[in-house]
Order: structure tokens, then C-alpha cells, then sequence
């Protein structure tokens, strides 16, 4: 299910009141793109029995794995995982290009011209249509439920502190009460993939909820 948040808030941001069909044009692209990119990854796990990512990855928190900003233009966001390994979307994308039935999609987006967004950085990361890396995160370990490095937060995620159905249909496994941030910060999308884009702000923030602020023009398929 999608969840463009983009077309849902109360408040435009002044880049949508100025360019509001070009906003609406981007958002519809980025959802699309969401799809067929969790299509692909699903696909390619069908066929090799494994998801398209290098051999080495593992996260030891939650052995769910956010390919998110690390080493990305926006960085400083620190999309990243709790801890060991990090990396960005690339080292997803280099495979699917890499594979013989990669989807005509991702092969058009190589080919852009540079600064034409949506396309592939000369870094490997695949942008979305205001120039920002596509989020994915993994369920490594077979469980069927994405543990997103972000999503995953009380912070951004919860409705109440005494549920665990929290906001975008997340939920915690653990039932309240939630005695440690390991438990309280347990949020998870029922899917093996979640991908997501930062919308046109190209911002994310801990502190404020996944439905307010800048989180609310976030793009969400994949829970």
C-alpha cells in the first residue's frame, strides 16, 4: 500500500505552492517508482532465493538491514543502522543492473543525462524526483516484517504508548508495557521489503511524528 503524505498535508511547502502540478507529477512518479522498485527486489529474490545485496551485510540489532543516507548527499540526515554495517542504496541497485532480467525501468533511469532526477548518481545511488536516495530496508531474517532504521522509532511511529498498532499500519510484536528503547523503539512494517522516498523537503526528523512536520511528505510503499 502507498502512502503519499504528500498529497495529505494541511500545509504545501513553498515548493509545491509555486510548482503544484510539477509536485503532483513528481509525487506520482516517486510512488511509481516504489512499486516496480520493490517488484524487482521481490523478483530477484524469487529467482536466486536471496535479496539482491552483497554477501557481507549484517545487522546485529535487528537482522533487518536500512540501506539508507550513509555516504549520500544528504547524509547528515543519519538514516543509517543502529549498528554495524552501513550502506547506501547503490550496492542494491549495482546488482539489479548487474542481473539479466533487470527491469526496463532501472535501465531507462541509468541512461538519464545528468541532474535530471529521477536517475543513478555517478555514485550507483538511485535518486527520486527531487534529487534525494530512495530508502530500502530488508527483512534479513526471514521473519516477514521490516525493521526500518527511522520508522522503526517510537519518536516517529507511535500512537500511543500503551498500543503497539502505531502510525502507516506499523506495529510492534511485543506487547506493552515497553520497559527498554530496544522494545519501545520495535516498530515494523508486515512486508520483507519497505522503500521509501524523503519527498520534496528531502528531510526527516526523529523528533517529530511520521503524520507531522516534514515527516508528513514522505512517500511510503512496502507496509
Amino acid at each position: 500500500m502507498v502512502f503519499p503524505a504528500i498529497l495529505a498535508g494541511i500545509f504545501p511547502t513553498a515548493w509545491e505552492l509555486i510548482h503544484p502540478v510539477e509536485s503532483r507529477n513528481r509525487g506520482a512518479e516517486a510512488s511509481g517508482q516504489l512499486r516496480q522498485l520493490e517488484l524487482a527486489i521481490r523478483q530477484y529474490k524469487e529467482e536466486y532465493d536471496r535479496f539482491p545485496i552483497p554477501t557481507n551485510i549484517t545487522n546485529l540489532d535487528s537482522n533487518d538491514f536500512t540501506f539508507g543516507t550513509w555516504n549520500t548527499s544528504v547524509a547528515a540526515l543519519g538514516i543509517t543502522n543502529a549498528t554495524g554495517r552501513q550502506a547506501n542504496n547503490s550496492e542494491i541497485i549495482t546488482i539489479l543492473l548487474a542481473w539479466t532480467n533487470c527491469p526496463d525501468f532501472i535501465k531507462t533511469i541509468k541512461s538519464r543525462v545528468k541532474n535530471e532526477f529521477p536517475c543513478i548518481d555517478a555514485n550507483g545511488v538511485f535518486l527520486d524526483p527531487w534529487g534525494h536516495p530512495y530508502i530500502i530496508t530488508l527483512d534479513l531474517n526471514g521473519d516477514n516484517r521490516c525493521r526500518d532504521a527511522f520508522y522503526r522509532l517510537a519518536s516517529v511511529s507511535e500512537i500511543d504508548s500503551s498500543h503497539s498498532q502505531g502510525l502507516n499500519e506499523l506495529t510492534r510484536l511485543t506487547p506493552p508495557p515497553y520497559r527498554t528503547p530496544e522494545e519501545r523503539n520495535s516498530f515494523e512494517a508486515p512486508n520483507m521489503v519497505m522503500v521509501w522516498s524523503l519527498g520534496p523537503n528531502g528531510k526527516a526528523d526523529r523528533s517529530q511524528k511520521a503524520n507531522v512536520g516534514v515527516n508528513k511528505y514522505h512517500i511510503l510503499f512496502g507496509h
